[in-house]
């Protein structure tokens, strides 16, 4: 009478490296798996956002300064030191924005960011004097070039890693295209509602732009890391630190 050998059943889409690995280490691969990297959508995102930074942008101030030479009775070497110390003084607060970044999460950071460029535009509208204008150019600079800016590089580093390099150097691009563009915008809006009317018309070109379309596409979205080979995948060294901060 033959004896029957079973086969030892085989273990299906797991290494037997990644057995061994803690249970949280291992990536199962998704039931409905994606044939289109979600990332590449954050990548205009992400332009967008270096977009909104052009009111604080050197090249969107000078754009006003005529104006405001004119209104206030200011030189051009006053209205460049209010501009020097402004762009100093909003540089030291970065790191802390940063940490706060870190804290909440890069989402809430992008609606609130957005939301503070809004009201740094209103106040820069209302301007009357050299102090109201260096703490306008105060929130525009530590709004704009310093915390949309670093949001902005933050979501490409989210979504890739080996094509890092690749994704930001289309960033630039976009954002180099879009410097012909913002100019004519701002001096047209300047010319139809004047400099008061073009700092409350330019937030909300903003708040469409960015704040709706983030909302609309970052809702329920994560990263993919079992189908996105241009992700950052986690490392089970980054998992394990992650249980360990979340457990103290």
């Amino acid at each position: 009478m033959s004896a029957i050998v079973e086969a030892p059943e085989e273990s299906v889409g797991i290494s037997p490296a990644a057995e061994r690995l803690p249970r949280e280490a291992v990536v199962e691969p998704a039931a409905n798996s994606q044939k289109w990297f979600y990332g590449w959508l954050m990548l205009p995102l992400a332009t967008l956002l270096m977009v909104a930074t052009s009111p604080g942008q050197t090249f969107g101030l000078a754009y006003f300064n005529v104006r405001f030479l004119d209104e206030f009775a200011l030189s051009k070497t006053g209205l460049s030191t209010i501009y020097l110390a402004a762009t100093v003084l909003a540089s030291l607060g970065i790191p802390y924005v940063g940490s706060l970044v870190d804290r909440f999460g890069l989402r809430r950071a992008v609606l609130c960011a957005v939301a503070a460029m809004i009201v740094a535009c209103v106040f820069a509208s209302q301007i009357t004097g050299i102090v109201t204008m260096f703490l306008a150019f105060l929130a525009l600079r530590m709004v704009g070039p310093g915390t949309l800016t670093l949001l902005a590089n933050n979501t490409l580093a989210t979504w890739f890693d080996r094509r890092l390099g690749k994704a930001s150097s289309y960033m630039q691009v976009s954002m180099a295209g879009s410097l012909a563009i913002v100019p004519l915008v701002f001096v047209m809006l300047i010319e139809v509602f004047g400099w008061r009317g073009a700092y409350l018309a330019i937030p909300e070109c903003s708040r469409v732009a960015c704040c709706r379309s983030w909302l609309c596409c970052t809702v329920s979205r994560r990263p993919n890391w079992a189908n996105c080979p241009t992700a950052r995948r986690p490392t089970q060294r980054s998992r394990r630190r992650r249980s360990v901060g979340e457990t103290n």
